[in-house]
């Protein structure tokens, strides 16, 4: 996952890198930088429908490993 400008091409470089998905591994790893994630969000980022999605499903995994902790 990362910050783009989003008047760069496609394929532009990447203002920061903010984390990884991995869906082949089970349950799904997700590594988000949550704070950095936030920093953008508040410059005047928008969030893709997908990343969203992933920050959802990361949250509940965390709730879900504090409940096992």
């Amino acid at each position: 996952m990362i910050a783009i400008d989003e008047r760069a091409r496609r394929d532009g470089r990447a203002l920061e890198y903010l984390g990884t998905y991995d869906p082949i591994q089970k349950p799904a790893r997700i590594e988000l930088e949550r704070e950095r994630i936030e920093h953008w969000v508040g410059q005047g980022a928008r969030l893709s429908p997908a990343v969203k999605s992933l920050l959802k499903r990361s949250r509940k995994q965390q709730a879900a490993a504090a409940a096992e902790a």
